[in-house]
């Protein structure tokens, strides 16, 4: 009796292992999958010439997931707590549907008015118009840029 509780306890678990797996796999499989790239020194080739003085930082926003998700606001962060926390793009709202982007520009020099930090520490972020914030790098990639650990 008791080796028939024990394999009961086993197939139980491993059912309940398999159920939690499958929930999990659904849940990543239906949220919204925003991926954000993020380039400084970017050149813009306008006909035959290439200025060097004119670089440009970029965000690129993709969505990878299934479902249309609409931009509202882009722009980046910095570690700079003391002083304005962030750099907002001029963005016009876009929805982007299933394997969609959108490139936000905006030159160097207008960034570097407002916090003159390294391009290495940079971290993008989108709002959609759920409220919803993705960022270019990951959690430990964000805390390592920005130093907030406090």
């Amino acid at each position: 009796m008791e080796k028939i509780a024990i394999i009961l306890a086993i197939i139980a678990t491993a059912l309940s292992v398999v159920l939690a797996l499958i929930r999990l796999y659904d849940f990543y499989k239906e949220k919204n999958n925003i991926k954000i790239k993020l380039r400084a020194n970017a050149l813009i080739v306008d006909g035959s010439e290439i200025s060097k003085e004119n670089t440009y930082i970029m965000i690129s926003i993709i969505n990878v997931g299934e479902e249309a998700v609409t931009i509202i606001s882009a722009g980046l962060l910095s570690p700079e707590l003391e002083k304005r926390s962030s750099y907002l793009f001029k963005v016009k709202t876009k929805k982007l549907h299933t394997s969609d982007s959108i490139d936000y520009l905006d030159l160097e020099k207008n960034v570097k008015k407002e916090f003159d930090i390294s391009k290495r520490k940079y971290v993008a972020y989108a709002l959609d118009n759920a409220g919803r914030l993705y960022f270019s790098h990951n959690f430990i990639k964000r805390l390592i840029r920005l130093k907030r650990f406090g």
